[in-house]
């Protein structure tokens, strides 16, 4: 599982809108698909006061408590405090300031977040970072993920691993074509536009143009 806080500012400023009700200003909570070709699952999106629990964590018999204490209005007043344990380990509340974790400790990161099933990918194609090298999206997966995923564009480049499938936007760094020519999603939307979504892995990556935004 993991689990993050969405705001309708930043990164996911442009949330496709039919997810606004349920998950803008909540913890979102993802139970993640690691075989290739199974989407990512949505479980919770909680707001203040709510809380989820999963029954018999990783085969314990306990259950995982997440509970989302407090979500500050504005991002300048801060974030969510979320409370999470594991029954029968540890006991937290929301009056605790410091929380033990659990023993085993469940795997909580910050990363993608999904929902239902629909097919949101991260684009096949490698992208050109500020740094002018070339980068796919398993690259940011990798390790400092958090980081990587706030360099300019790459958040709309990999959207399951940065955690951004709710937004319905094109990637905005340069890409590898499948013939090796470097382009950027105004090229597809400017001319021959579906001729080129058709090209192998664009629409994956020039979501908005190509309609492929679930």
């Amino acid at each position: 599982l993991y689990f993050m806080l969405h705001r309708l500012e930043g990164i996911t400023s442009h949330m496709v809108s039919e997810y606004i009700p349920t998950h803008a200003n909540r913890v979102n909570i993802v139970s993640q698909a690691f075989d290739q070709g199974v989407p990512s699952k949505a479980v919770g999106h909680l707001t203040s006061g709510e809380e989820y629990i999963q029954n018999n964590w990783a085969g314990t018999g306990q259950s995982l408590h997440i509970k989302v204490c407090s979500i500050a209005e504005e991002s300048a007043d801060g974030g969510a405090k979320v409370i999470v344990y594991l029954e029968g380990e540890n006991y937290a509340n929301c009056e605790m300031d410091n929380i033990s974790p659990p023993s085993p400790s469940p795997s909580l990161q910050v990363t993608p977040s999904h929902e239902k099933g629909e097919a949101c990918i991260d684009s096949p194609l490698k992208m050109i970072l500020p740094n002018r090298t070339k980068r796919g999206c398993s690259w940011v997966a990798k390790a400092k993920t958090l980081e990587r995923c706030l360099l300019s564009g790459v958040a709309s480049h990999c959207p399951l691993t940065c955690g951004t499938c709710v937004e319905c936007v094109d990637s905005s760094r340069r890409f590898q074509m499948p013939f090796g020519d470097m382009k950027l999603c105004s090229w597809v939307k400017r001319n021959k536009t579906e001729e080129r979504c058709a090209v192998k892995s664009v629409a994956n990556t020039c979501r908005a143009t190509c309609g492929t935004c679930v």
